[in-house]
């Protein structure tokens, strides 16, 4: 065991300390032991008293400890690529305004997530009784972001659309007037023939005329507040929504 200790603390950071590509580095080792039941007296590790296995004659790693471990390291595998990926974006990728604020949202939600999985990670593996506590803790207060962020490619839910209200013009800059995509499907606060109802399927918005034909498929989207579709009634015709706030 005094070997394990001395691996995981001195001879394991000197390694990554003196590897050629330090940036392909990250995360933590965690070091696998497994014993028969036994008695242990507490050991010293840096300023704590840890005691491996208590006198009750059992193992202090529980199968639960022991999955929970598991799990953190996961999650925090998750973070840190979802991390990595909103910093790729935002140096080296040209974002509007909004996109940029969006990506950096995820980045600061994944960099906390991400210290404080490490944060439990450390307490797993120096108190392991406190793990399971401090993992179900953090899963009430991870910070949530939208993983659709992190891509260049926008997909549309019928949550995005469902109850908001857009400007419908085209491409001439003429406008409609407001459309309000009602929960129920059906398009409110307009009232023409080619617009009565709506839905998204495979990240694109359709509306449909009173037939129940697609009248407009938007399948450019500028952004998630910006809307570009060819109206079939007319060929060569656009229509445009602009979301309003």
């Amino acid at each position: 065991l005094k070997a394990i200790v001395k691996y995981a603390r001195e001879t394991f950071p000197k390694s990554l300390a003196n590897d050629p590509a330090p940036l392909s580095s990250r995360g933590w080792a965690q070091v696998l032991y497994k014993t028969d039941k036994y008695l242990d007296n507490p050991i010293l590790v840096g300023d704590d008293v840890v005691t491996l296995v208590p006198v009750k004659n059992h193992s202090l790693i529980t199968r639960e400890i022991e999955l929970t471990r598991t799990n953190n390291y996961l999650e925090y595998e998750v973070q840190v690529k979802a991390y990595e990926r909103a910093s790729d974006l935002l140096r080296d990728f040209p974002l509007d305004a909004r996109k940029r604020a969006n990506v950096l949202a995820v980045q600061n939600a994944t960099g906390e997530n991400r210290r404080a999985l490490a944060n439990i990670g450390d307490t797993c593996l120096k108190t392991p009784e406190n793990c399971v506590k401090e993992f179900l803790a953090y899963k009430k207060t991870a910070k949530t972001y939208d993983f659709r962020d992190l891509s260049m490619e926008l997909c549309l839910v019928p949550a995005n659309i469902a109850g908001s209200s857009w400007k419908f013009s085209d491409e001439t800059a003429h406008v409609f007037g407001v459309i309000r995509f009602g929960a129920n499907g059906k398009i409110e606060n307009y009232n023409s023939g080619n617009e009565k109802t709506w839905r998204v399927e495979g990240c694109i918005l359709r509306i449909y005329n009173g037939s129940g034909v697609a009248s407009t498929v938007f399948d450019s989207m500028q952004d998630a507040n910006k809307l570009v579709g060819n109206f079939f009634q007319k060929s060569g015709r656009k229509h445009i929504l602009d979301r309003l706030k």
